[in-house]
């Protein structure tokens, strides 16, 4: 999978409600910005994307909003409307611009050549069938030791659930009646895990799980069924590449911290995530219930600088990259708690 960067242009909408701190987070796509359909408004129907400053002068109560820069109108400022409580519209609504408005930007970027893609004008009306692809079905045995971990005797190992798999029961899961599937992670996970939070590369899909053009035949086969399809993501981790023999390791250390090494120095992320100085050295989380603690490693997964505008940069453009060749539906966003409020407020603001 190339690596690329692009500034969409096209407006996203959340159905987290704005200025409520993230749980499980969401993030939806919507159509073009030309005064399409985006989502609902406070008081007047459907919300729309405007240029701005031509917004409509009857509506006098809007969404909290985002001011971004469209190429699609030629430069003009816009409004983009997300759901949360009514306010009325002032210049206090919009948000200053940030690292990750090229992912806000390119979650938009739905084909309008799918008509029988189910619609959405709110999360909470939506039925999704939630799938672990590695548990699912094997549609394609050739590709399931390719990370040298199958076993299907073995809980914590794979199982042969693929992408293709997926397409080959789509008929199945359209059967159940519900509107759309969330998939586990897709990409390429640090030593052959299953599950798919583990990951080695963000910017490549999993062959294991049958590979970038696997994955592409499965979303549009379910776009043609009218299903969506939202990807599992995750911004706070990667793998389980990295850590420490500093005495202590991994109890938390918040104030001194461990110097961070690869466990073999062979078995390395790709670039970017190759710089250790884009990962945590306080160890792993030991009390989840100290607030401060939680922002630590999980489980040994090595935990991303979030706060770092640079990995912020890096997970805006995996995430761009992920939706312009899969054509999904949206994204169900892991580990919300563990990362800082920040990365949210970047990430859905």
């Amino acid at each position: 999978m190339k690596r690329r960067r692009s500034c969409a242009s096209r407006l996203v909408s959340t159905s987290a409600e704005a200025g409520r701190s993230p749980g499980a987070g969401w993030l939806s796509t919507g159509p073009t910005c030309r005064s399409h359909t985006l989502r609902r408004r406070h008081r007047c129907g459907r919300g729309r994307i405007y240029p701005w400053p031509r917004v409509p002068g009857h509506s006098r109560e809007w969404r909290p909003g985002l001011r971004l820069l469209l190429p699609a109108l030629d430069g003009a400022r816009a409004l983009c409307l997300v759901p949360g409580e009514g306010m009325p519209y002032n210049d206090s609504t919009l948000f200053p611009e940030g690292p990750m408005h090229r992912l806000l930007l390119a979650l938009a970027l739905l084909s309008l050549a799918a008509p029988a893609r189910a619609q959405v004008e709110t999360w909470r009306d939506v039925t999704l069938y939630q799938i672990v692809t590695d548990r699912f079905f094997d549609g394609e045995p050739s590709n399931n030791d390719l990370g040298g971990t199958y076993d299907p005797s073995d809980g914590y190992r794979v199982h042969g659930g693929d992408f293709q798999g997926l397409t080959q029961r789509l008929d199945y899961i359209a059967g159940l009646g519900v509107d759309g599937v969330w998939i586990s992670p897709v990409v390429l996970n640090a030593r052959g895990e299953y599950h798919g939070y583990a990951a080695r590369d963000l910017f490549a899909i999993s062959d294991q799980m049958g590979g970038e053009q696997a994955l592409v035949d499965f979303v549009a086969a379910a776009h043609a069924r009218g299903l969506l399809v939202i990807l599992d993501v995750v911004a706070n981790h990667m793998g389980n590449l990295i850590g420490s023999f500093d005495a202590g390791y991994p109890d938390y250390d918040p104030d001194g911290g461990y110097a961070l090494q690869w466990w073999n120095p062979s078995n390395r992320y790709p670039a970017p995530f190759d710089d250790l100085s884009l990962f945590h050295p306080y160890g792993e989380i030991q009390d989840f219930s100290d607030p401060q603690q939680i922002l630590g490693e999980l489980f040994g997964l090595d935990d991303l600088r979030t706060e770092l505008p640079a990995v912020r940069d890096i997970l805006a453009d995996a995430y761009i990259q992920l939706i312009q060749t899969t054509d999904c539906d949206g994204f169900r966003i892991d580990t919300v708690k563990h990362a800082e409020l920040g990365l949210w407020q970047d990430f859905a603001p």
